[in-house]
């Protein structure tokens, strides 16, 4: 579907757009900088109106700093700064620092995680693994799954983690998971499925009794507070491995050229956007630099 999709739209080709704000802004002619999606590979830093409450559970932010991640090119959540709040907005205050996570999580949305290869999210959850005890884990990139598994295990695994890329009709990598785990073994897939899918091995999933457990869905208020509170403040996990490098706003449209992460240009990971807002950099963090420096 997805193939069929890309076929199509590069036959139609693009059409200039206009780029018009679809929001309430405020007068004065007064703007900020903004990130916009323009089409598929045309993203763009644009001077943006100031938006306005409009609705009395708006809130605008000034923005610490954003991300974005290896894979799926988007801004995720980052420091932000409380700026000013809609009347029905009862639990923060002006000025207010919060940090946002990418899932929105109340109850009118919902937002479907981040596609990633073994970058990031395949880190965590390593370092996650560890923190909770497992005693062998094997994390593979870039080299043909299942030879890499049954030379190492046999075909034993007790858990199989998808930490891939985006996936779309083909159950090639869940057919992996069902063929390198344990009987009563459990898969366990990250990445983002689109549509139905064919050729999907249910035979050896029953035959084995094996969990197929979906991961789209990140309960992210659910574990929130105690992975600050218990692993990040307490230094048990230190998010900081993720980061690699730290770029100006003005340079935000550059990395979301496709290369530079598909081909891990400069070592590119997790990047951190600096905003006028934005505190200096912390202990064994990235130092400012400029994309032109490093993504060549």
């Amino acid at each position: 579907m997805q193939a069929a999709a890309n076929i199509v739209q590069s036959q139609l080709g693009k059409l200039p757009a206009g780029m018009q704000p679809e929001y309430k802004h405020r007068e004065g002619g007064l703007t900020v900088k903004a990130l916009i999606w323009s089409g598929a590979t045309d993203v763009r830093v644009i001077d943006a109106p100031i938006p306005d409450i409009t609705e009395p559970v708006d809130i605008i932010v000034k923005i610490g700093f954003t991300s974005v991640p290896r894979g799926d090119h988007n801004p995720s959540g980052g420091d932000i700064l409380g700026h000013e709040i809609g009347l029905n907005v009862k639990k923060l205050i002006t000025i207010q620092r919060v940090v946002a996570s990418f899932q929105i999580a109340c109850w009118k949305f919902s937002n479907l995680t981040s596609s990633r290869v073994f970058g990031s999210i395949g880190q965590c959850c390593v370092r996650w693994a560890e923190l909770k005890g497992a005693s062998r884990i094997i994390a593979i990139d870039q080299v043909p799954v299942s030879q890499k598994i049954h030379e190492m295990v046999h075909g034993e695994l007790d858990v199989a983690l998808n930490c891939g890329c985006s996936q779309t009709d083909v159950p090639e990598t869940a057919n992996k998971m069902i063929v390198s785990v344990r009987k009563m073994g459990r898969c366990c897939p990250f990445a983002a499925y689109a549509g139905f899918t064919d050729g999907f091995n249910i035979a050896a999933l029953v035959k084995k009794g094996v969990r197929f457990i979906g991961n789209g869905q990140v309960p992210v208020h659910k574990y929130w507070r105690e992975i600050l509170r218990d692993y990040i403040v307490t230094g048990k996990f230190d998010p900081k491995f993720m980061i690699s490098h730290r770029v100006p706003s003005e340079d935000m449209a550059k990395l979301y050229a496709a290369v530079l992460f598909d081909k891990r240009i400069g070592g590119v990971e997790e990047v951190f956007v600096e905003t006028r807002f934005s505190t200096l950099p912390s202990d064994r963090a990235p130092k400012l630099s400029r994309v032109d420096d490093w993504a060549h």
